[in-house]
């Protein structure tokens, strides 16, 4: 509940810092003003839905924030961090992906994501796998709200599969 509550304080500071560096977003692939492109960063703010795939941890809620730099018209290499203390245990995952637009969408930009990355869980820590796709919707030149489902795969002794459902905002600025 407290990252929830965190989630919310944070949406004004976001819309401030959108009104005061519109984004400058080029045009890709059809001619629709909404696109995003080449030069272009994405900050992402997720509230995250995990539920695991065996009865080795609980079903929770967490936040987390990453952000992609768009090298083409469609490729956003980038990092996703996440830290949470869930009943007096840290847990903490640091995890460089690779996104990929799927072009020739107005508003809507749905993308498939691979990330190889560090977690550490009560249950296990290790490596990270997560493979994953998702939709943001448009709502301005420089502000998106989206939808994702990943799969993380912690490669450890026992093995900890995790399906998550992320929701959240997306900023889109040059840099």
């Amino acid at each position: 509940m407290k990252a929830y509550i965190q989630f919310i304080l944070l949406i004004p500071i976001f819309f401030c810092i959108e009104i005061l560096y519109a984004s400058t977003t080029e045009k890709i692939n059809n001619d629709n003003y909404y696109n995003v492109g080449v030069g272009d960063v994405e900050l992402d703010l997720k509230l995250n839905s995990s539920f695991y795939g065996d009865s080795s941890g609980p079903s929770v809620f967490t936040f987390q924030v990453g952000g992609n730099y768009f090298i083409s018209k469609n490729l956003a290499p980038g990092v996703e961090l996440f830290i949470q203390d869930v009943e007096g245990e840290s847990q903490f995952r640091v995890l460089p992906n690779v996104k990929l637009y799927l072009p020739g969408h107005d508003r809507i930009l749905p993308y498939v994501q691979a990330g190889l990355g560090l977690a550490n869980v009560p249950q296990a820590s290790g490596l990270n796998l997560r493979l994953g796709g998702g939709v943001n919707y448009l709502l301005t030149r420089s502000v998106a709200i989206g939808v994702a489902l990943q799969y993380d795969f912690l490669m450890a002794e026992d093995g900890l599969h995790r399906i998550e459902i992320p929701v959240g905002f997306h900023f889109y600025f040059k840099y």
